[in-house]
């Protein structure tokens, strides 16, 4: 081959590896597979252009060619394995990330699950399924150590554990998807173990949550979720194995009981605009009954939203304000509560933006970001962009970024990308970090495990999924799930201006 070609061609694949590892999409199977073949496409001619280099200058001092033509060949095999071993323990050690996480939604969109520990993605195992009715149970596991007493039943000293989670969830919906009823529970063996001695721990978590719809004159004028969780925390129980997990039903668990209440007020002049304006109020209220009757033991407010609607989205300002009702009631009637115009929502059916305040260290301006979620193929709304007022050329926007492979979708979003699969219920998610910045350690501590523990912005906790009332305080970024939740104390009430 011309030797100019055979340069030209060599700088071909360098150029290809530049561009796929620099600039292109990072988990695209396609340029990840374009990146790793012209690297050692270019470092195999590079090699043979320096041992045909090599060889035409020996070939006149070697009377038997070839013994030199084998020695040349067994090099260039040596070398090349060498060095394709070189890059599977690169891919393995910087391009492929261990963290995952798991968010899995039924035919209509709703969150049914999300993976409770690290490094899980388990099937979930249908129990039953109709239109109205979806029952399912999955399981997880995890091995670790005791990390600094944070299991407080256990003494001091080096433990390490295994353990194994089982959840069960039922769901009620009506025609139309709305959940009516859910009940969950979720219990765990752990098994604490060292050189000298081995401890079976065991908690459980249960909850049950009613949904309605208050219709007043045929118009649906609030929406109320009662909410009854109880909690056995970590104690000891002497299980039979620790992959066996069992739902107690003579365990004594700790209960509260919680009402969400959201209510409509339409606005005095809302007749004598060219849009529609009204106002929701959602409030949180605690009582000490499983029947929630009689008066809460308290009651506060936690939210106000301003709608202003025409016929294709509504503008609305957010104030969180997490005050009594009767301070509220003083606040609304001496016109004391002023709404963060910082911190907005514009929503329609196709696509919904959400402005919201943030503060940036050794920096006294006001900044804020936006996330936004847009309509993607039948999935729903899922996560679109998330831009911030100090974006600059340095510091891009976070835009969804999406290809297909394998017969799924790809959706890389900021430093995670997730793969939605297709399934008989509905969509699983499966979230891996996109870059090796971040890690969870190999040996996560019992916490994870334990009955309370909960990190909002990685994962939601099974018991917290139907919590609308921190969901409407909660702001959500690129990290979260990638499929939009619309809150039903807000969604459920949601008019547009006929």
């Amino acid at each position: 081959m011309n030797r100019k070609l055979y340069l030209g061609i060599m700088s071909f694949f360098a150029v290809v590896f530049i561009i796929t590892f620099s600039f292109l999409p990072y988990y695209n199977p396609i340029y990840f597979y374009l990146q790793h073949i012209s690297l050692f496409l270019f470092v195999a001619m590079l090699l043979y252009f320096l041992l045909q280099l090599g060889f035409n200058r020996l070939v006149k001092r070697i009377k038997k060619q070839s013994i030199l033509r084998g020695y040349t060949i067994t090099v260039l095999v040596l070398v090349l394995f060498g060095f394709s071993s070189l890059q599977l323990k690169f891919i393995e050690t910087y391009q492929t990330s261990e963290f995952q996480s798991c968010a899995y939604y039924d035919d209509y969109g709703n969150a049914i699950y999300y993976t409770q520990l690290p490094n899980n993605c388990p099937d979930l195992e249908i129990i039953s399924q109709t239109n109205n009715f979806l029952s399912f149970e999955v399981y997880e596991d995890i091995e670790g150590y005791v990390q600094n007493n944070k299991l407080e039943i256990v003494g001091e000293g080096n433990y390490d554990y295994m353990a194994r989670v089982r959840t069960n969830i039922d769901i009620t919906y009506d025609s139309e998807g709305n959940i009516l009823e859910s009940n969950m529970r979720k219990s765990t063996n752990i098994l604490v173990y060292n050189n000298e001695e081995e401890m079976k721990v065991y908690n459980s978590i249960t909850t049950n949550i009613v949904n309605e719809f208050i219709v007043i004159d045929e118009q649906v004028t609030g929406f109320r979720s009662t909410q009854t969780r109880g909690v056995f925390e970590d104690a000891f129980i002497d299980f039979d194995n620790v992959d066996t997990v069992e739902h107690y039903s003579d365990i004594a668990f700790n209960y509260d009981y919680t009402e969400y209440l959201s209510e409509k007020t339409i606005a005095e002049n809302n007749d004598r605009t060219v849009e529609e304006l009204y106002q929701v109020l959602i409030s949180k209220n605690i009582y000490d009954n499983s029947d929630f009757n009689g008066d809460p033991i308290e009651n506060n407010v936690l939210q106000i939203l301003e709608f202003v609607c025409d016929t294709e989205e509504c503008r609305v300002k957010r104030e969180d304000i997490e005050v009594t009702r009767s301070e509220y009631v003083l606040l609304n009637e001496a016109g004391l509560i002023d709404f963060n115009l910082d911190h907005t929502f514009t929503i329609s059916e196709n696509q919904i933006d959400i402005t919201f305040p943030i503060t940036q260290p050794r920096e006294n301006t006001k900044m804020s970001s936006t996330t936004s979620y847009s309509l993607f193929k039948d999935y729903g709304l899922v996560f679109d962009e998330c831009t911030k007022t100090f974006t600059n050329m340095l510091k891009r926007p976070i835009t969804r970024v999406t290809f297909k492979y394998a017969g799924n979708d790809y959706v890389e979003h900021g430093d995670i990308y997730s793969i939605i699969y297709k399934t008989d219920y509905g969509l699983k998610v499966v979230n891996k970090m996109a870059t090796m910045e971040y890690e969870f350690t190999h040996n996560p501590p019992v916490s994870f495990v334990s009955s309370l523990y909960f990190i909002a912005d990685v994962y939601y906790q099974a018991d917290n999924i139907y919590d609308y009332g921190s969901r409407a305080l909660y702001i959500p970024t690129d990290r979260d799930e990638i499929i939009y939740q619309r809150n039903p104390l807000v969604f459920q009430l949601l008019h547009y201006k006929e």
